[in-house]
């Protein structure tokens, strides 16, 4: 190879990236190697481990880094949206976004997972704790804004901590553990149809209920 035609350093890091990032979505971490990384990104094994250090450190910037940006980001233009309007569409635009999110980070969140219910001080346990820490910081901030429409739009009884922990519960259990949930016999829902029903779950929920 010549020197007109040589990677640049950046080019052979985002080569392993998306390597990388393809694997684990596929595969998952357990089952992907650095040598497969490797051999995906057409560099040599040693090449990984000289930019990314240990296998987890690659987890880390590869999937996680990506994932918490992305829902920092993802909550904080929701929380600009004006508040007492559509409460349906409001509804609908966040548990869309969410499933989005859930479904495109589905192999890395069953992972981060199992890695937490092992009880381990494993690299994957602290990489799954800092997950863990941004859900805890959403679910912070939509109380918060759950409060907000409440105050404009006056629900009954409403427990703003619970009700939007029990409607992302629903979408990332139909998410996450779809194997469990749906007959294997029958055809799996689709984005829309679960879209469609916990909107209208959630949405009946906060605007029928009686008064504390």
């Amino acid at each position: 190879m010549t020197s007109s035609t040589r990677r640049t350093t950046a080019e052979v890091r985002e080569l392993v990236l998306g390597a990388a990032q393809q694997l684990f979505r596929e595969q998952g971490y357990a089952a992907t190697t650095t040598k497969q990384i490797a051999n995906t990104a057409g560099v040599a094994e040693t090449v990984v481990f000289d930019r990314f250090g240990t296998k987890p450190e690659l987890f880390e910037v590869a999937t996680i880094e990506p994932f918490r940006a992305f829902i920092g980001d993802y909550i904080a233009s929701w929380r600009s949206i004006p508040r007492g309007g559509d409460i349906e569409k409001l509804i609908k635009t966040f548990i869309d976004g969410f499933i989005r999110l859930l479904s495109q980070n589905r192999r890395m969140l069953q992972d981060c997972t199992a890695a937490s219910m092992s009880g381990d001080n494993s690299a994957m346990a602290r990489l799954s704790r800092l997950v863990q820490q941004d859900f805890a910081r959403a679910l912070t901030q939509m109380s918060e804004v759950l409060e907000g429409e409440d105050a404009a739009l006056h629900f009954g009884g409403l427990d703003p901590p619970l009700s939007v922990a029990a409607g992302l519960g629903m979408a990332m259990s139909l998410v996450l553990l779809d194997d469990w949930l749906i007959d294997p016999d029958h055809r799996r829902p689709g984005r829309e149809r679960i879209l469609r029903e916990l909107t209208a779950m959630i949405l009946h929920g906060l605007t029928h209920r009686p008064s504390s």
